[in-house]
């Protein structure tokens, strides 16, 4: 907002001035909104890409915890070693169930600004054993290591075909310089065939 401002009082006496300083100055505000959404845009896709990788390291160091802790318990003492993006998160989780020990809404609000399926599925597993007798426990956290497993691995396979894709458009730079130059030197040659040299 405060950008905003400083740039309508740089803006100001060339919209005053004329026609063009009004088109100029309309063009200057519209390209510095596109590049701050953008900004934000990639931001936030950046944070969903590491909430895909990092969470399901949490969540295996979170099911090695669950073998002699109780739910609470596991969350509680995974903050320590939880990945940073994520420890505010955990702690408003914990704060939570520490005020509702039985309810769900503690998990429902867990990563909710990232609207993950996965992260709610797995959100529900994880109340389903805290309140569930131990009978059921065992089958659902058997089911969720398989599929933080499975995730984990995509989130994995992602990454490295992103890095692929990044080095590979980076291939296609010289190749492109080397066209340039190749069509600059095709006109000037056809420019100097019509001057009869």
């Amino acid at each position: 907002m405060k950008l905003h401002k400083n740039l309508l009082y740089i803006l100001a006496p060339c919209i005053l001035c004329g026609g063009r300083a009004i088109l100029c100055g309309g063009m200057m505000l519209l390209f510095i909104e596109v590049s701050v959404f953008f900004r934000a845009y990639r931001n936030y896709k950046k944070e969903i890409s590491m909430l895909l990788y990092e969470f399901p390291m949490w969540l295996r160091e979170l099911q090695c915890l669950l073998a002699y802790n109780t739910v609470y318990q596991a969350i509680k003492t995974s903050y320590e070693i939880a990945p940073k993006s994520l420890r505010y998160s955990i702690n408003e989780l914990v704060k939570g169930i520490e005020m509702h020990p039985s309810s769900i809404d503690p998990y429902h609000a867990f990563l909710k600004d990232y609207d993950s399926l996965e992260v709610r599925r797995v959100m529900k597993v994880l109340h389903r054993v805290g309140t569930a007798g131990t009978d059921d426990a065992t089958t659902r956290l058997n089911a969720m290591i398989a599929e933080s497993h499975h995730w984990l691995m995509f989130s994995r396979n992602q990454k490295k075909e992103m890095k692929i894709t990044q080095i590979s458009a980076m291939g296609l730079v010289p190749l492109v310089g080397v066209g340039i130059l190749f069509l600059l030197l095709m006109g000037l040659v056809v420019v100097s065939l019509m001057e009869g040299g």
